[in-house]
């Protein structure tokens, strides 16, 4: 019951506890009063548990059945934010999700190879764009009590961010979107490149690389992972690294050659769309239902994989082949179309969000990673020299993934038979999925 009222409290998120039925305040004050207990005097949860029925007992009150134990905890299970030693593990999340976006940004779809990625320098800029976005945007959703529409509208405006303030690929001919050569262009903008981009960065570099970290640190879901002031300094290092790019990247979409200058009034005009996708985040819904006991169970994990991989593999066809095939404003649509099919798909086999459990989560993480675990090695046997060793990050991707299945289905397989009876999770763990 414990960690259903709490997971209930971080969605739902009432403004007044006039708003919480009478059984879920119960539960929550018993949460916080054993919260207090374990930041004040450094117990164990056991040791809180007895030391609360025993204050409530010299009140006159009876112990709720609800914090009755399952079996013993040991200092392990202490939150990892009460101080000492398990300080560090407050910032593994964060750093995890800091190096972990670029990885999935830039090194999975071969965009760099090895080789380059991990030379320092590279390394370091592009986690301070990829890592630095998106704890900004998971810090800014959280806090703000919202959900995956206004994840993925922050997404967007990362895109812009990126793509159009900062390699300027929007506007630059000669530029990423070269392979385009004269299709799309209007008003000095690159309508198609603008619409794949904006899919690819908000879906794949952001909202999968945060999905992925939760996933590895699934009982710090619901929390903040870094203060306010880690916030600001990955917000100018971030910012320092788009001016730099602003100022260094040029013709070829690199910072080796003559820098491109766009024209003024379509990168004025992005800019404004950052602040103005900023805005409507602000103010889309959380987008998520509770859930409930007449909730019916998501679909198969399968589908969900289909769901990512089909619109993985068609984000690709836009890009590539649509403009070999169809005049330019079909991509444009096709692109807008596609972000609403498998959203809406997936926002009804998950029930509204409700239903879907860590299984699900992954299985469209390994549908988006799927097409480019496929196509890395056929990527790198055309172009030998300048994708070296793509191959390897493919196949590190598959071990990755087959690692990470075999924890979740152990973790869901132990949350299931804690339901029915079996060993139980330390009270404040999210429920199973």
């Amino acid at each position: 019951a414990l960690p259903e009222a709490w997971y209930r409290l971080e969605h739902d998120r009432p403004r007044r506890p006039s708003q919480l039925d009478p059984a879920l305040r119960g539960d929550l004050e018993t949460i916080f009063e054993i919260k207090d207990l374990l930041r004040g005097q450094k117990m164990t949860v056991e040791g809180a548990r007895r030391t609360l029925i025993g204050k409530r007992a010299g009140k006159g009150r009876a112990a709720p059945v609800d914090i009755a134990p399952r079996r013993a905890y040991s200092v392990r299970d202490r939150p990892a934010d009460l101080g000492g030693r398990n300080m560090k593990r407050r910032w593994l999340p964060a750093l995890v999700l800091f190096f972990l976006a670029p990885a999935v940004g830039e090194l999975l779809c071969g965009n760099m190879p090895p080789l380059q990625f991990f030379k320092p320098p590279a390394l370091l800029c592009a986690a301070a764009l990829y890592g630095g976005g998106a704890i900004l945007i998971r810090e800014v959703t959280l806090r703000w009590g919202k959900g995956w529409p206004t994840l993925l509208a922050l997404g967007a405006a990362y895109a812009a961010v990126e793509e159009g303030l900062m390699v300027k690929s929007y506007f630059n001919p000669q530029g990423p979107a070269a392979f385009l050569k004269d299709y799309g262009w209007w008003g000095n903008v690159n309508w198609p490149w603008v619409t794949d981009m904006t899919l690819y960065h908000a879906v794949h570099s952001i909202a999968v690389s945060i999905l992925l970290a939760e996933l590895l640190f699934p009982q710090r879901r619901g929390e903040s992972w870094v203060k306010g002031w880690v916030l600001a300094v990955l917000g100018l290092l971030l910012a320092a690294d788009v001016f730099l790019g602003f100022l260094f990247f040029g013709q070829e979409g690199q910072p080796d050659s003559s820098p491109f200058h766009p024209p003024l009034v379509p990168y004025v005009a992005t800019a404004a769309a950052v602040v103005l996708l900023i805005i409507l985040a602000r103010f889309l819904p959380a987008g998520i239902r509770a859930r409930g006991p007449d909730t019916p169970p998501a679909a198969r994990p399968f589908w969900f994989w289909l769901a990512g991989a089909a619109g993985c593999f068609a984000v690709m066809l836009n890009m590539f082949a649509m403009p070999h095939l169809t005049p330019p404003v079909v991509p444009v649509l096709v692109g807008a179309a596609l972000a609403c099919l498998v959203g809406w798909w997936l926002w009804r086999m998950s029930r509204g969000g409700a239903a879907w459990t860590d299984r699900h989560r992954l299985a469209v993480i390994a549908g988006d990673f799927s097409i480019f675990i496929l196509f890395l090695p056929i990527i790198e046997r055309d172009h030998r020299e300048a994708k070296f060793g793509i191959s390897a990050v493919s196949l590190a991707a598959l071990v990755f993934l087959l690692i990470l299945w075999w924890r979740v289905r152990r973790r869901t397989a132990a949350e299931h038979a804690h339901a029915n009876g079996g060993v139980g999770m330390p009270p404040g763990a999210p429920p199973a999925g």
